[in-house]
């Protein structure tokens, strides 16, 4: 049996692993005024750096940014981007992007924004922007509810929502994207807009399945039901099958 991985880690860091000679050789990226957590390739102690490091699931893709910082809030988020302003910014969800560790990059890891609520009432779940599909699903299990998110619980919903989404339900009630209510946006001047068929309807078009370039989206909310009318969903899992509410795309 393979090791369980830890959804939202710490992750091991190969003991191998160190950082390259060539990396450090750069200029520190100062890090002064950022409200979060960060970390360098040059601290003094770069356990934290490669441990944040970890987060990139492709080995391939795993670069060496400048900077990781972690913040855990949308204010934080906000002053973040605007600290970041003209620097070759990344964004990291799930981790599983080929773009979410490029070299010499101010990373923005959204790890620490994984936080779920469910609205019965109204049908709907809002994840933050960190958050893996095993976060959603967890927090929907109780509720006898499923989202349309994709097939592995280690998969971060903001790269799988903004690329299109295709998952165990996609044949019954769509893609990711047609089920995505509206989505809380900090823009590239620190701006934080809500995009939905009301809101910012043009931003909220290409954000389904335009990828992650029109900003940097920091809460999604998905419909369970909304719209054109309900289906029947069959989850099995552990506890056996169950009826799931789903909206028939």
């Amino acid at each position: 049996m393979s090791p369980q991985i830890p959804i939202n880690g710490p992750r091991e860091v190969p003991t191998s692993v160190v950082v390259p000679a060539g990396v450090l050789e750069t200029k520190a990226a100062a890090i002064e005024g950022l409200p979060c957590k960060a970390f360098t390739p040059h601290d003094a102690d770069p356990s934290g750096y490669l441990s944040a490091r970890e987060d990139c699931w492709n080995k391939s893709v795993k670069d060496w940014p400048s900077v990781i910082a972690m913040p855990s809030t949308k204010e934080e988020v906000i002053t973040c981007v605007k600290l970041a302003a003209g620097k070759k910014v990344a964004v990291l969800s799930g981790g599983h992007s080929p773009m979410c560790m490029p070299n010499g990059a101010f990373l923005i890891s959204l790890r620490k924004m994984n936080g779920v609520v469910v609205d019965p009432e109204r049908m709907v779940v809002t994840a933050e922007g960190g958050a893996k599909i095993a976060d959603v699903d967890n927090a929907l299990k109780p509720h006898n509810f499923a989202a349309p998110l994709g097939t592995h619980p280690d998969t971060g919903i903001g790269g799988l929502t903004l690329g299109g989404g295709i998952g165990w339900l996609t044949p019954r009630v769509g893609l990711a994207i047609d089920n995505l209510v509206s989505a809380e946006v900090v823009l590239a001047d620190g701006t934080l807009v809500t995009a939905s068929a009301e809101s910012e309807p043009e931003l909220y078009w290409a954000l389904r399945g335009g990828g992650g370039n029109f900003g940097l989206v920091v809460r999604f909310t998905y419909g369970l039901g909304l719209g054109v009318g309900l289906g029947l969903a069959k989850l099995v899992g552990q506890g056996g099958e169950h009826d799931v509410r789903a909206r028939r795309g």
